[in-house]
């Protein structure tokens, strides 16, 4: 049987980076990128589990959303 459960990386604070239609509607400087990325990667550690495509998403909307600010 299937676990129909999110994966870990799309609950809350995390889904903010996950979810990029959120991104468009989000003032980038009330996201403390540094704060979620440490979250991030402290969870990997935790599960020794590295999920790379999860972890390219969360690089790419960090990346974007520190670009917001630099436009700002």
């Amino acid at each position: 049987m299937v676990s129909m459960e999110r994966p870990w990386y799309l609950r809350p604070p995390l889904n903010v980076l996950f979810e990029l239609h959120r991104l468009e509607r989000i003032h980038p400087w009330d996201v403390d990128v540094a704060f979620l990325l440490t979250l991030f990667l402290r969870e990997i550690e935790r599960r020794g589990e590295v999920d790379f495509r999860a972890s390219g998403v969360a690089l790419d909307s960090s990346a974007s959303i520190h670009l917001k600010k630099s436009k700002l």
